[in-house]
């Protein structure tokens, strides 16, 4: 039987990523941000930018949804 062993020792760095935040550091980070993001349960998550087929859908669905409630006590 032969074993290769990885002769290449891993690159260790002294940067470590933090996966973890908190709704206070996210708000920190938020505020400089040039995309938006998402908090999730300690992880912050990068949103999709808009598109010119975004806008007129959510208008779309805006106005539905209004006019569908124009007569409940919503």
């Amino acid at each position: 039987m032969m074993v290769i062993a990885n002769t290449n020792p891993p690159i260790i760095t002294s940067e470590v990523t933090k996966t973890h935040f908190t709704p206070n550091e996210y708000r920190e980070m938020e505020e400089t941000a040039e995309e938006r993001h998402e908090y999730c349960n300690g992880e912050i998550i990068i949103m999709p930018g808009v598109s010119e087929v975004h806008s007129p859908i959510t208008v779309n669905i805006t106005t539905f949804l209004k006019l569908s409630l124009l007569d409940t006590n919503f």
